[in-house]
């Protein structure tokens, strides 16, 4: 059984997660979808799919402590991780040019890094999400304007199935974890 767990706030990265599940079953393998605060630990599970929504350029408290809390035993079997935010690999809520600019920091992202290490994940995968003008404040949406970005669904459903699909092929040459 494979494990997609998640931390999302306005329930963008849990449709990307339940996507990611669904992807995994469609190639056959036992996966399931859940919030980080409803899953005790890891160690009957075959692999870990971690993800959180960014909120102020980190991963949401709850995802990160939960990292923390399962790092010896997410050490003992394949992980990746996701995160869900204003730019993606291939989509983002912003122009061309910010966009870029944006990438730039979160390659160096210092908390993204310290739980890929903490986890061992074999990959991390940014996602642009969703958002509408109500999600944020007045102060946030005239940033987004002002930097050439828009409200609605970025999510790239293609994206998602493809990483899901890498993470799937991955799968078929690792041995099962011992928990």
């Amino acid at each position: 059984m494979i494990l997609v767990a998640y931390s999302s706030a306005h329930g963008s990265t849990a449709g990307i997660a339940e996507r990611i599940a669904r992807r995994l079953r469609d190639w056959g393998h036992a996966a399931v979808a859940s919030p980080v605060g409803a899953v005790d630990a890891v160690g009957r599970y075959e692999g870990v799919i971690l993800g959180s929504a960014i909120h102020n350029g980190a991963w949401l408290p709850e995802a990160e402590t939960f990292a923390r809390n399962q790092a010896e035993a997410l050490q003992g079997r394949p992980v990746w991780l996701f995160s869900v935010g204003s730019i993606g690999g291939e989509s983002s809520f912003f122009g061309v040019r910010t966009t870029r600019l944006i990438r730039r920091a979160q390659s160096r992202n210092a908390q993204l890094v310290e739980v890929r290490s903490l986890t061992g994940a074999r990959d991390h995968h940014g996602f642009a999400g969703a958002i509408q003008a109500g999600d944020w404040s007045k102060l946030g949406n005239l940033l987004l304007r002002a930097f050439g970005g828009r409200p609605g669904d970025h999510r790239n459903w293609a994206e998602v199935d493809a990483w899901a699909d890498s993470i799937v092929n991955a799968l078929r040459s690792t041995p099962a974890a011992v928990a």
